[in-house]
C-alpha cells in the first residue's frame, strides 16, 4: 500500500478542490463554437467593434440590453445596474435567450462576465445562432470595477 498515491495519509485537505477546478478549467476552455460554425457555414469572428472597453460599455449599453452571463451565485456578489442574469454555464443558455430575447434578434444585447472570457465565448455563441447585435465588456466586470473606482 505504500505505492497508493490517493491515500487517506497523504491527501490533503483542499486537493479535491484543486482538481475538480482544473478539470472544469479545461473542460470549459475546451468547449468551442468554431466547430458549429464551420459545420453551418456562420463566420464567428469577432470584430474589433463588438469588444467594448468599460468607458464604451458604460457609453452604449443605455442603448440596449445588458446580460451578465455569470453564474447567479456570482451575480449576487455585484452587478452592473439594469442587468439581466442569463447563467452561460447551465446547459441551457441559448434557449434561454432565445426565449427571453429570440423575439427580435436584432436588438442590441451588451454581455458581461467577470474577465470577459465567457462574455466573449457567449458572444460568438449567440452570432452562430442569429442575434445580429451582440457585443461584450473586454475584460469583464473587474475591468470596469477598475474603470468605475478610477474615475
Amino acid at each position: 500500500m505504500e505505492n497508493v498515491i490517493f491515500s487517506k495519509k497523504n491527501f490533503k485537505p483542499g486537493i479535491n478542490a484543486l482538481i475538480f477546478s482544473l478539470v472544469l478549467s479545461f473542460f470549459f476552455d475546451s468547449c468551442t463554437f468554431e466547430d458549429l460554425a464551420d459545420a453551418e457555414g456562420v463566420n464567428l469572428e469577432v470584430k474589433d467593434h463588438e469588444e467594448l472597453s468599460p468607458s464604451e460599455f458604460k457609453n452604449q449599453a443605455q442603448f440596449g440590453i445588458i446580460v451578465d452571463v455569470r453564474t447567479y451565485e456570482e451575480w449576487q456578489n455585484g452587478i452592473i445596474d439594469g442587468s439581466t442574469c442569463v447563467d452561460f454555464l447551465k446547459g441551457n443558455f441559448i434557449s434561454k435567450m432565445d426565449s427571453i430575447f429570440g423575439h427580435d434578434k436584432s436588438q442590441k444585447l451588451y454581455l458581461y462576465c467577470h474577465s470577459g472570457n465567457r462574455s466573449f465565448k457567449a458572444l460568438k455563441l449567440l452570432k452562430s445562432n442569429g442575434f445580429k447585435n451582440v457585443y461584450h465588456l473586454k475584460g469583464g466586470l473587474k475591468a470596469f470595477n477598475f474603470f468605475e473606482e478610477a474615475r
